[in-house]
């Protein structure tokens, strides 16, 4: 089996937060990323973390999934790694394989990828409970133009901040034939 994990992020700091090597330019190294906020949680609590990383785009914002993991020598903190995955059409196009779900990635409230990027979300409810109550929001709606039974939740910063949210659903239609199909089984 030819198993190849690639990555949008990887970076190996020492235990001050100075990169000693970054992938995708290994010649930039020496800068410090102390001031991060996943770095300092690394580097203070020696635990494992994640963060989601929403950078301005000129459609839409890119959303990233970054995670952090210290690194130890000799029981102490000596350093840590971050990797990085941006959240793309090819990335949820994979989850959907797996799942079966459409699913799609809001910066904030505008769509980055997995419908028509830079769309922005109009649903007053789904906005105020999402982005501003940080709560998982199941709704009964269109989207593309379809009935979908969904669920949206919010992608939360390393603060616990929402910054962005996610889409999961399933056509309405054929979620309705799957339980008609169950109940003739049963």
């Amino acid at each position: 089996n030819d198993f190849n994990i690639q990555h949008d992020l990887f970076v190996i700091f020492d235990k001050d937060g100075v990169v000693t090597y970054r992938a995708e330019d290994s010649e930039r190294k020496g800068d410090s990323i102390s001031g991060d906020d996943l770095v300092k949680r690394v580097l203070l609590n020696g635990k494992e973390n994640s963060n989601i990383v929403i950078k301005d785009g000129v459609v839409a914002p890119f959303v990233t999934i970054v995670s952090g993991s210290p690194i130890f020598k000799d029981n102490k903190i000596d350093g840590g790694v971050l990797i990085g995955d941006l959240i793309d059409d090819a990335y949820l196009e994979g989850f959907s394989k797996l799942t079966g779900l459409k699913a799609a990635v809001y910066g904030g409230d505008i769509l980055s990828a997995g419908g028509t990027i830079g769309t922005k979300e109009s649903n007053p409810v789904v906005k105020e409970k999402v982005l501003i109550k940080g709560e998982t929001y199941y709704v009964d709606n269109r989207w593309l133009n379809r009935s979908f039974l969904s669920v949206y939740s919010p992608l939360k910063n390393v603060e616990g901040n929402p910054v962005g949210m996610i889409f999961v659903g399933r056509p309405q239609l054929e979620v309705l034939n799957l339980a008609s199909k169950t109940l003739e089984s049963i």
